[in-house]
């Protein structure tokens, strides 16, 4: 096994996940395999996210201040956390899928899975991307490319070239997958990238899909120059 990064798992959500019975199974289920599988798992709430910007990432902390909404936090903090130890970010909606065992056993570059299989953009006035997604990912610690996301999103929250477009969709492009698809486009070619579903299954049981209207919007792009890791 190639030890390029560490084996440790994070995921953040509130201290009690009693009142969110989905997102607690999969988390347990998680935990539980991190348990079987000798990794390390390190579960954060709201607080202890705040407290580690604040003391591990000071010289990010003004930029966290100024999210507005606790998913934007908790988009700059996965990324923030997982440059800092090196590791795993996956989130509570994330369901393990045979592949991931397999795929831990190589970890000489970053990993990160597919959202979808076509290719899409968030709206037809902004830029096509591909959906990376980043509701799981694996990187080294000190990652150049994620320290490419973390600028990105701080140049973006100070600039708000996106304030013209929804809440929802400036949260998309902000902080959460416009950005990191945006860097990882760039990086095609140094990162692991594997389809849809063969890590894990994200199941979507987020609260922000309240808001379903964005999604109209989605124009498909038939592209097929990133190739793809099978498990």
């Amino acid at each position: 096994m190639t030890d390029a990064f560490p084996l440790r798992f994070f995921q953040t959500g509130p201290s009690d996940l009693s009142s969110r019975p989905k997102d607690k199974t999969l988390a347990d289920a998680l935990r539980t395999f991190c348990a079987d599988n000798q990794i390390r798992y390190d579960y954060y709430d709201d607080e202890a996210m705040e407290s580690f910007v604040e003391t591990e990432c000071p010289e990010w902390h003004p930029t966290f201040l100024q999210l507005e909404s606790m998913v934007e936090k908790a988009d700059f903090w996965r990324y923030l956390i997982v440059h800092r130890y090196g590791g795993f970010y996956s989130d509570l909606d994330c369901e393990i899928r045979p592949g991931l065992k397999r795929a831990l056993e190589r970890r000489d570059r970053p990993i990160v899975q597919i959202e979808r299989d076509d290719w899409c953009t968030y709206t037809a006035s902004t830029c096509q991307l591909p959906e990376f997604g980043q509701f799981f990912f694996g990187f080294p610690q000190g990652s150049e490319i994620l320290l490419d996301v973390i600028r990105l999103v701080d140049h973006r929250i100070r600039t708000r070239p996106f304030a013209h477009l929804s809440e929802l969709q400036q949260i998309l492009h902000h902080t959460g997958p416009g950005a990191f698809g945006t860097v990882m486009l760039r990086h095609r070619k140094e990162i692991r990238l594997f389809r849809r579903n063969s890590l894990v299954h994200h199941r979507c049981f987020g609260s922000w899909l309240g808001d379903r209207s964005w999604g109209k919007k989605f124009l498909l792009i038939r592209r097929r120059f990133i190739s793809y890791e099978d498990v």
